[in-house]
């Protein structure tokens, strides 16, 4: 036993000493790098106002002030900063979240509705559905694909 014991060292450095094959990742198409970088959105729909809007969304540590308006999701006010106060919101009107992440503070003094991107949903509320932030709540929308998005 007291061999064995001696033989360990031996071993464990031999095996670390082996040299290692590189491995190198199958490159991909560029089709699937620029689907990637577009997360899945439709060929398009990637703008230049969309990209700014997003910039300065993650880089503006500042929440941007913003009206409800409308009552369908057509018509409500789309919401272009991850962070958002609403201060004027009469019922049924409503906002439209972002694309990715969205926080919302309801400081109105009525319920305001939140629509998901078109033909999406949040959670299992169904497509194009809105999620109600009471009077003086808040919440948050996260985005996992252009079809679905939760609420919390």
């Amino acid at each position: 036993m007291k061999r064995h014991r001696r033989l360990l060292p031996y071993l464990f450095g031999l095996a670390l000493a082996l040299p290692l094959p590189a491995r190198a990742d199958a490159p991909e198409s560029t089709s699937q790098i620029q689907n990637d970088l577009r997360d899945g959105q439709s060929a398009g729909s990637i703008t230049p106002q969309v990209i700014r809007n997003f910039a300065v969304s993650v880089f503006n540590p500042y929440p941007a002030v913003v009206s409800a308006a409308g009552t369908t999701q057509g018509t409500a006010t789309v919401l272009t900063s991850m962070l958002n106060v609403i201060t004027a919101c009469t019922s049924g009107q409503g906002v439209m979240a972002t694309s990715y992440y969205t926080k919302i503070w309801n400081a109105s003094a009525a319920a305001c509705l939140v629509y998901p991107i078109s033909g999406a949903q949040f959670d299992a509320h169904g497509t194009n559905t809105a999620v109600s932030i009471a009077a003086g709540g808040s919440a948050e929308f996260i985005m996992t694909s252009a079809t679905q998005g939760y609420a919390r």
